[in-house]
């Protein structure tokens, strides 16, 4: 498979076969997330040698990020690794197979109501930030901006749970309403 260098880390072009492209994939988040370790030491540095206690603050919540950002590339990286050698560590990511069996429907509901809530609190926050733009420096509009960018993730991951939980109901129904057949068996099929 080709890789297009992009500054600093690889890009993937087109799919290969699932052990080239998942190597593949495990070699480019490695790189990233030493990258990352790398960038921690240079925050470390601005936030001490500073002596600014806003830049000392802005930086620590950049820190405190970035620390979350590598633990979870790190977990990635070694499930990645995992699957390209057939082996499994008790750390690795869970497996992306929804399980199967009834769900309770009001689990989609609970989800597109904290989807609304999440967009709803990035607005305010947003007109909040841009009301206070000139407070303290900006500092406040700053995090308050950041505060509102962490709502918009918030609610990217929530439709993305949104859509398993509405996949896994949807199966559900479809084997409650297909009629019995035979001694077949039911095998859930991995990967849908």
């Amino acid at each position: 498979m080709p890789i297009q260098a992009h500054r600093d880390f690889a890009v993937l072009n087109e799919p290969e076969p699932d052990g080239v492209a998942i190597e593949q994939l495990f070699t480019a988040v490695e790189a990233h997330a030493h990258r990352k370790a790398q960038s921690l030491e240079r925050y470390q540095q601005l936030a001490e040698r500073s002596e600014d206690p806003v830049t000392t603050v802005v930086v620590r919540l950049i820190v405190g990020n970035e620390e979350n950002q590598r633990r979870l590339l790190d977990q990635l990286s070694l499930t990645l690794r995992d699957q390209f050698k057939w082996t499994q560590s008790p750390d690795d990511l869970p497996n992306g197979a929804p399980p199967t069996g009834p769900i309770d429907p009001d689990l989609i509901e609970i989800s597109r109501g904290l989807i609304r809530e999440e967009h709803v609190s990035a607005d305010q926050l947003r007109a909040l930030a841009d009301r206070e733009r000139g407070l303290n420096g900006g500092l406040d509009g700053l995090l308050l901006e950041a505060v509102a960018m962490s709502n918009d993730i918030h609610a990217q991951m929530l439709r993305f749970v949104q859509r398993r939980l509405e996949r896994r109901n949807v199966r559900t129904i479809e084997r409650i309403s297909q009629p019995p057949t035979g001694n077949a068996r039911e095998v859930p099929v991995k990967g849908l």
